[in-house]
């Protein structure tokens, strides 16, 4: 997956903000390279905003598309369980 360390993406209301990549993964299971970003909002709870998508770059536009299943989604949330563990333990690890 080619990508810079941000991507810009277009809102359903037309607008484009600039995200920044968190995590990128490659499942050979589903044959997908997947995306986790955020825009650096804060949901109505004052917690960082963050987005998951296929990235498709199999065309001449690299393109996000939603991820499908229940499945995927899953991986998804095990990857953001295993990104905030190592965050929680170096900061442990700090002290």
């Amino acid at each position: 997956m080619n990508y810079d360390s941000t991507i810009l993406v277009t809102r359903e209301d037309g607008s484009e903000v600039e995200c920044d990549i968190l995590a990128s993964f490659d499942c050979e299971d589903t044959g997908k390279s997947y995306i986790i970003y955020t825009d650096n909002e804060l949901d109505e709870n004052g917690n960082t905003q963050l987005f998951a998508s296929v990235w498709d770059d199999s065309g001449e536009i690299p393109k996000l598309l939603e991820i499908e299943s229940e499945e995927e989604w899953q991986m998804v949330d095990e990857l953001l369980d295993q990104m905030i563990d190592a965050v929680y333990n170096n900061e442990d690890e700090d002290e």
